[in-house]
C-alpha cells in the first residue's frame, strides 16, 4: 500500500471460509513514528445472523499497540462464513515503509478450541 504524509488510510480484517467463529482477539503491532491508530470499527461477520458482539479495544499509540477483543454472547452459537472482522482507519504521521502486523492471531470456535491461527500484516510506504 502506497500513501501520503498526513494522510489517513483504512485497513480491514477479513475473514474467509470460517467455521463457528465466536471470539476474535486481535493484537496489533505498529510502527508509531510512521502512522496511528486512530479508529477501530467492528465488521459484519460476527453478527451476520443479528447476535450481539462485545467489542473492546484499547490502542497505545505512543507505544504501537493495540489490543482489540470481540466475543460472540455467551450461551450463543458462533457464527460460519467470509466476511469483515475489523476495519482499522491509521493517520500518517512520519515517512517510510512500515508494517502494520497482527502477530500470532488466534481464534476461538463456541468450544473455546483455537481454530484459525495466523499472523497477517500489510506494508504501507509513505512517499
Amino acid at each position: 500500500m502506497i500513501t501520503q504524509p498526513g494522510a489517513t488510510f483504512t485497513v480491514n480484517l477479513q475473514v474467509e471460509n470460517v467455521t463457528d467463529l465466536f471470539s476474535a482477539p486481535v493484537r496489533l503491532k505498529f510502527d508509531p513514528n510512521v502512522v496511528r491508530l486512530s479508529e477501530v470499527t467492528r465488521g459484519s461477520l460476527l453478527t451476520a445472523d443479528g447476535g450481539e458482539v462485545l467489542f473492546t479495544r484499547n490502542i497505545l499509540n505512543d507505544t504501537g499497540d493495540a489490543s482489540i477483543v470481540l466475543s460472540r454472547m455467551p450461551g450463543s452459537p458462533g457464527v460460519s462464513g467470509s466476511g469483515s472482522l475489523l476495519t482499522l482507519t491509521f493517520q500518517v504521521v512520519g515517512k517510510g515503509v512500515t508494517a502494520i502486523t497482527a502477530p500470532q492471531l488466534s481464534f476461538q470456535d463456541s468450544r473455546a478450541s483455537t481454530i484459525v491461527t495466523a499472523s497477517p500484516q500489510v506494508s504501507v510506504s509513505i512517499e
